[in-house]
């Protein structure tokens, strides 16, 4: 089967009409037939306050055509955001919807990848590797925008129970981030949240080289 996406307005009115069953046929269905619709109507609450809370209509994907353990998704024809459905019932619904809107915001500053490769040297891109090699990461194997993201959700909503991003991106991220701050004073989680790219990869670079002096220096003691 292929994916199904539901809009938000579609699936608030669904919800309403399940609601409207309950309260009309509740003594001709089973116990099955009113397990399905108090999910139906448990889910389109939660979409609604989704939308209070976070401030973004996501549309609703079924879980056909999505990889296992995918919870949402932003589209960039549009900029829409999208909930799994199954997910709604997630008890970190809204604070995986909020690493959604991180991306919605993402894409609106045009920031749609973190790439050191990209934007580094490449003498720049041996050390950086290099250092991240030492703290157990593939540089080149690390998808850093999720991981930012989820670091600075982190931060402003608490960790999402189960993330996959907590096992790899977030602390390779957070390494980035604490080191950073503590040699140049300045944060690369901040710069990338502001969507000022070029002072993320300058602050990159400019730590790059102090890792490269401090190298250096233990080498030549």
């Amino acid at each position: 089967m292929s994916m199904e996406v539901i809009e938000f307005d579609k699936y608030r009115e669904i919800g309403r009409d399940v609601s409207e069953i309950k309260r009309e046929h509740a003594a001709d269905l089973n116990r099955g037939q009113l397990e399905f619709l108090e999910i139906k109507a448990r889910r389109a609450e939660t979409l609604q306050k989704i939308e209070n809370v976070r401030g973004e209509r996501f549309a609703v994907a079924n879980d056909n055509g999505v990889a296992p353990g995918v919870a949402g998704f932003v589209t960039r024809a549009g900029i829409k955001p999208h909930f799994v459905e199954s997910f709604l019932d997630h008890p970190d619904a809204l604070k995986i919807a909020s690493h959604e809107v991180g991306h919605v915001d993402d894409f609106r500053r045009g920031v749609e990848e973190i790439s050191m490769k990209k934007n580094l040297e490449d003498e720049e891109f041996s050390i950086l590797s290099d250092f991240m090699e030492e703290h157990g990461f593939d540089l080149e194997n690390i998808n850093l925008l999720e991981g930012f993201n989820e670091l600075d959700g982190i931060k402003n909503r608490g960790v999402i129970e189960g993330c996959a991003y907590n096992k790899l991106e977030v602390p390779a991220a957070k390494l980035l981030e604490d080191t950073c701050r503590r040699d140049t004073g300045r944060s690369l989680r901040e710069a990338y949240k502001s969507g000022n790219m070029d002072l993320f990869y300058e602050l990159v670079k400019s730590l790059c080289a102090i890792i490269n002096v401090r190298k250096e220096f233990k080498m030549a003691a």
